[in-house]
């Protein structure tokens, strides 16, 4: 038989009890239970906790959707907002003042009255607008019997005004001069408050003959931005038209504002031919814009390089086009009004010849844009053609979107702490001896 031990200290205390194997297992049984336990109870404190935490991550989820379509919405109005503050205030052009410009027995014109413009959003005031205004080029191309000549008149930053023109014999038509000036370059930092136009009666030399001596001579004025005062105040009727096996093309009932004034609306024509039979060679581009004419009650084509009358067409691509037109539209008087515009690119063998080429043509490809209205765009450079805004945009209501208050979900309870219970001791015989 094993012999059991009891150890007794100094003080008498039993320091070593005998065990029997069995008790020493229940022991231990006991110790797993009660972790067990423990952690069945912190299970549940965790999956309470797990569960909360999942809620408010769901709530957080739906409630980013709803922030997004807020913040949506408040940056569309922004945007709007700013094109509205900058379609009122900080459009270069003039922006007051009543000045004159008038034909004189003088070959120079006449400048009477005060301006008031701006120039990279600076404002400037003059008034005395500078009284000898010498048409471009004086001296040097004659403008031949009953041709006419236009050119532009524009103002620098320290108030010297100078004109523009193309410098050539001039054209058959009033209306043909003035589209010309839309292949004249506008002097950096200067803006244009006038076009003026001469009719020569037996041959006018700008410089050199008195204008009031020629048989007709009109000036036109520019007293706002060019963006504001030539633009549509209403939608096309219906959208520009460039249709297959056709030549011309179909434009809806436009609604012109020419010169800072609203025209009566012009009617639709179905079977609008171009201007003139330009001609786009192979693998190369060209575009033209379609415009209201003089007049304002019919419409009047015009080539990308902006010269009236037949010309090739060389743009390298349709990107090439509508950089042409975009300035075309940005130097064309403010009595014409951009109304849409064909851009026609050819590959292969193909070439185009307006008037008489059809549309979709074999290697022939072509895309119609009509101006944008309701579309000022801040951000468009110079006076591109799809940013001019008769009206400016409408202030954007108060925002609709719901945003929320935060989540409601109940903040997460904190993670149970790590079991208190002590550990199993191992399984041991040595108090117990050898078993008999």
């Amino acid at each position: 038989m094993a012999t059991r031990t009891v150890s007794v200290n100094a003080s008498g205390n039993i320091t070593q009890v005998p065990r029997s194997w069995s008790w020493s297992v229940f022991a231990a049984l006991n110790q797993v239970r009660t972790l067990t336990d423990e952690l069945k109870t912190d299970r549940t404190a965790m999956k309470t906790a797990a569960d909360a935490v999942e809620t408010l991550i769901e709530e957080l989820h739906d409630d980013g959707g709803t922030r997004k379509t807020w913040v949506d919405e408040v940056d569309s109005d922004l945007d709007v907002i700013n094109n509205y503050l900058a379609s009122i205030g900080e459009q270069d052009g003039v922006i007051g003042g009543d000045y004159a410009i008038a034909e004189a027995a003088d070959p120079d014109m006449q400048g009477t009255g005060s301006i008031v413009y701006r120039i990279g959003g600076e404002v400037y005031f003059s008034d005395t607008l500078q009284a000898l205004i010498a048409p471009d080029d004086p001296g040097a191309t004659e403008v031949t019997t009953t041709n006419w000549g236009a050119w532009r008149v524009v103002i620098d930053r320290l108030g010297v005004v100078t004109t523009e023109g193309p410098n050539t014999a001039g054209q058959t038509t009033e209306e043909k001069a003035l589209l010309h000036l839309g292949a004249v370059a506008e002097a950096a930092n200067t803006v244009e408050i006038a076009c003026f136009t001469v009719h020569a009666t037996g041959g006018y030399t700008p410089g050199a003959d008195n204008i009031s001596a020629e048989t007709t001579s009109n000036v036109y004025y520019l007293r706002q931005p060019k963006n504001s005062a030539s633009a549509l105040f209403a939608a096309q009727g219906t959208a520009l038209v460039a249709g297959d096996g056709l030549a011309t093309v179909a434009v809806g009932v436009t609604s012109p504002k020419a010169n800072g004034m609203r025209k009566a609306t012009i009617a639709a024509d179905a079977t609008l031919a171009l201007t003139d039979a330009d001609t786009v060679t192979t693998t190369e581009a060209g575009g033209w814009i379609l415009l209201t004419d003089l007049a304002g009650t019919g419409y009047v084509t015009l080539s990308s390089d902006g010269v009236p009358g037949v010309t090739a067409l060389t743009d390298t691509d349709a990107a090439g086009a509508l950089t042409a037109l975009n300035l075309l539209a940005s130097r064309l008087p403010s009595v014409f009004v951009p109304v849409a515009h064909v851009i026609v690119v050819t590959s292969n063998a193909a070439t185009f010849t307006a008037k008489s080429t059809f549309w979709n043509a074999t290697d022939v490809a072509t895309t119609v844009v009509d101006e944008s209205f309701g579309a000022f765009d801040r951000t468009a450079a110079a006076a591109a053609f799809l940013s001019r805004e008769s009206n400016p945009p409408a202030v954007p209501a108060t925002v609709s979107a719901a945003t929320t208050a935060g989540p409601a979900a109940s903040k997460p309870a904190s993670w149970p702490a790590n079991p208190g219970s002590a550990n199993m001791d191992n399984f041991t015989t040595r108090e117990v001896g050898t078993p008999a």
